[in-house]
């Protein structure tokens, strides 16, 4: 490919990137590469590599939608003291590893391999995902971030009863032709 042309592509892919109104996912397929993608770095680059089978003609049967922080309950495992088991279990939680959403009552749980519930969905989160559970086909972990006491607003930190503790950013994997 000629400096021009490789210079065009790298042109009309950060404009494609520039147009992300709210979060932008990249991916490559394995075998294709793209000579742009290991140029992005930065704090908010959360690199995930799927360990799945992808088949091209079931791609289209799949969308791929990261959760925001709104739609997860940032405080759920703050509330446990910091010798609650929950704590143990979200230290060994990695990037890659599948969760599951429960209902229980009006609430969603996020429960891991191990039957243990780990996080909840904020209402905003519960109301998304609500009627669309029977369309989840995976739920992963892309990242996992720390709050500690203080984060909190002051209204809320009465509640609070760990120093610190994690919380896992999820990508979940359905079909939006189910249901």
């Amino acid at each position: 490919m000629s400096k021009a042309r490789m210079e065009e592509e790298r042109r009309v892919m950060y404009v494609a990137m520039t147009r992300a109104e709210e979060t932008l996912h990249l991916m490559k397929i394995q075998g294709k590469g793209n000579p742009f993608l290991k140029e992005i770095k930065g704090d908010f680059v959360m690199p995930l590599t799927y360990h799945g089978i992808v088949d091209g003609s079931d791609c289209v049967n799949r969308k791929y939608d990261m959760l925001g922080l709104d739609e997860i309950y940032l405080d759920y495992a703050g509330s446990f003291p910091q010798l609650h088991p929950i704590h143990n279990h979200l230290a060994y939680i990695e990037v890659g590893h599948c969760v599951s959403f429960r209902q229980n009552n009006s609430k969603i749980e996020v429960y891991n391999q191990s039957d243990v519930c780990l996080a909840r969905l904020s209402n905003e989160g519960a109301n998304k995902w609500r009627e669309r559970q029977n369309t989840i086909m995976e739920v992963r972990v892309v990242a996992m971030l720390r709050r500690n006491r203080d984060d909190p607003d002051e209204s809320f930190q009465k509640q609070i009863k760990a120093d610190n503790w994690g919380f896992p950013v999820l990508e979940v994997v359905h079909s939006p032709h189910v249901g």
